[in-house]
This record gives structure tokens, C-alpha cells and sequence, in this order.
């Protein structure tokens, strides 16, 4: 008896750790500036050094008008092996606009699996 419970516990054990969730990143960005948002992309970056960023394939999400909302999901195995984490940018009012957030590990997304993005006139919060 214990063999058969010893066998079934290593089989659960097993499939436990091969089985996963629904492991994505979402993302909301409410631009509640005046402006139109342009040329707006989600990348994914890597460290290329430890100064440089590496930015890989973006979500190419293209205008967001003012006032409106757009939300967009990144999978997990569309990451790369490595540590990194997420780089967005856009065009607000002639102004090329940059931010870093998020992270991963090896690939693997970390606790933070949604983030609600909001772009003012003057700033851009990520929760």
C-alpha cells in the first residue's frame, strides 16, 4: 500500500509541476491626455549589457485616441529565455515617449501579470 501511494504522490508531483496556468501578461492603457497617442508599441526587451536595453518583436497597438482605451495579452512563451522585462513607447504631441516596467526571469513571468497603464498630458502611471 504504501508503494501504490508512494507511486501515485511521485506521478501527481510530476504532472503538477508540467502543468501550468493561463500564463500571460495583460496590459490596459487608458490615454486620458488630450492628445492622440501614435505609433504606440509594447516591446519586450533583454539586457544587452548592463547599462543598454535590447528591445525584441513589439506589440504594434498603433494610435489610441484621446480618451480611449486598448488592452492587449502577452503569453508567456512569446518571451525569451532570459531576464528582461517590458519597454513601452509612443509619440504624444510631436514628444517620443519611453517607459520601463515589469519583469521576467529566465522566460518566466514573476507576480505581476496585469498591468493598468494611464498616460496624462504630463505623465504615465503603471499599476
Amino acid at each position: 500500500m504504501k508503494k501504490i501511494a508512494f507511486i501515485i504522490f511521485i506521478i501527481f508531483s510530476t504532472l503538477s509541476c508540467s502543468i501550468r496556468s493561463d500564463d500571460s501578461a495583460s496590459f490596459d492603457i487608458s490615454n486620458k491626455s488630450q492628445y492622440e497617442l501614435s505609433e504606440v508599441k509594447l516591446y519586450v526587451y533583454v539586457y544587452a549589457d548592463a547599462i543598454n536595453l535590447s528591445l525584441l518583436d513589439s506589440i504594434d497597438l498603433n494610435t489610441i485616441q484621446s480618451g480611449a482605451s486598448i488592452s492587449t495579452v502577452l503569453f508567456e512563451n512569446q518571451l525569451p529565455n532570459s531576464d528582461g522585462g517590458f519597454y513601452l513607447r509612443f509619440k504624444q504631441n510631436n514628444n517620443i515617449i519611453g517607459r520601463q516596467f515589469g519583469y521576467f526571469s529566465n522566460g518566466a513571468l514573476l507576480s505581476d501579470e496585469q498591468y493598468e497603464i494611464t498616460i496624462t498630458d504630463d505623465e504615465v502611471t503603471i499599476k
